[in-house]
């Protein structure tokens, strides 16, 4: 699909065209919550300040579905696996 450019104050950003039943199905709705304790959590402020994340959520969850999909494709049977020793 190609990219449209919108215009913004400041920055052209690129929106890809959706139609409404895409934009529906990926609407997200639901909520996860973790718990850091004082060192992690410190940590990951840290990280934020020094690296001007303004987005943290669109980080942690960029992150953590990149580790979930690579470790399910990493999982994943190949035809050419060599046959395991029992």
């Amino acid at each position: 699909m190609p990219l449209i450019p919108t215009i913004g104050m400041a920055k052209k950003k690129l929106q890809r065209p959706t139609t409404a039943g895409q934009a529906e199905s990926l609407k997200r709705t639901r909520r996860v919550t973790i718990t850091l304790n004082e060192r992690e959590y410190e940590v990951l402020q840290r990280y934020f300040k020094r690296y001007r994340i303004s987005n943290r959520t669109r980080l942690v969850r960029e992150l953590l579905m990149r580790h979930v999909i690579s470790r399910l494709e990493g999982d994943a049977p190949s035809l050419f696996d060599e046959p395991e020793n029992v």
